[in-house]
């Protein structure tokens, strides 16, 4: 079984000097590591740290594993030295963020938007809602509001 001080040690060196960017695929820093970490659209593992690294693909594969998928949240978590501010949307125009009409969760950048953006499907039950008026734009040619980058502060 390996240390866990040589494991944080060598985990920091590896991150020394380098940013962390959410887009990178595979395993984020430890907790332990002081690196900066850069949100390019997903949750840094600052704010939300996921107790797996990797998700059973089939319901066999979950059954067999037979842990619960658990999360560590910290909304109000402070930002490293170095680490940008987070990219907020300002949704006071419609009273609040736009709400899936089913299962009431909230609008994500894992929504796809359909029908030239005057609607989304909900990327945890699939069902499709229509988007209110003032908050409707269209879809560039990769299927993202034509908007995005003027929607962030």
């Amino acid at each position: 079984m390996p240390n866990p001080l040589d494991v944080q040690k060598v985990d920091q060196v590896q991150y020394e000097g380098k940013h962390w960017v959410t887009t990178t695929p595979g395993v984020p820093p430890l907790v332990s590591t002081n690196a900066p970490l850069l949100d390019m659209g997903n949750c840094t593992p600052r704010f939300i740290r996921s107790a797996f690294y990797t998700i059973p693909a089939t319901k066999e594969l979950a059954n067999q594993m037979s842990m619960p998928i658990s999360f560590a949240v910290q909304p109000c978590a402070r930002l490293g030295p170095g680490e940008a501010a987070l990219a907020t949307i300002d949704m006071s125009v419609l009273g609040g963020p736009l709400r899936c009409r089913r299962c009431k969760a909230y609008i994500n950048p894992n929504v796809k938007f359909v029908d030239g953006g005057r609607k989304f499907i909900c990327n945890l039950c699939n069902v499709d809602t229509e988007v209110p008026p003032e908050y409707f734009c269209n879809l560039d040619h990769t299927g993202r509001r034509a908007d995005t980058a003027e929607r962030l502060n």
